[in-house]
């Protein structure tokens, strides 16, 4: 998943970033946007604040499940 916004801060004494620009979103799963973000480096967390709408692709929710 690559996550793509026009403004964002880090800071790298405390490991962290934030923004609230809107961020897009699309990989296998589908497609998200949202109005923000914040991003924890050493807990390897991606937050999306605001309002927020994710659209799933149908295959995604099937799992590994292959018959």
């Amino acid at each position: 998943m690559t996550a793509r916004t026009e403004e964002a801060t880090f800071d790298f004494k405390a490991g962290k970033g934030w923004g609230d620009k809107e961020v897009t979103s699309e990989g296998v799963f589908g497609t998200l946007k949202s109005q923000g973000f914040e991003f924890y480096t050493e807990k390897r967390l991606l937050i999306f604040t605001g309002k927020t709408y994710i659209t799933l692709e149908e295959e995604s929710l099937k799992g590994n499940n292959h018959e």
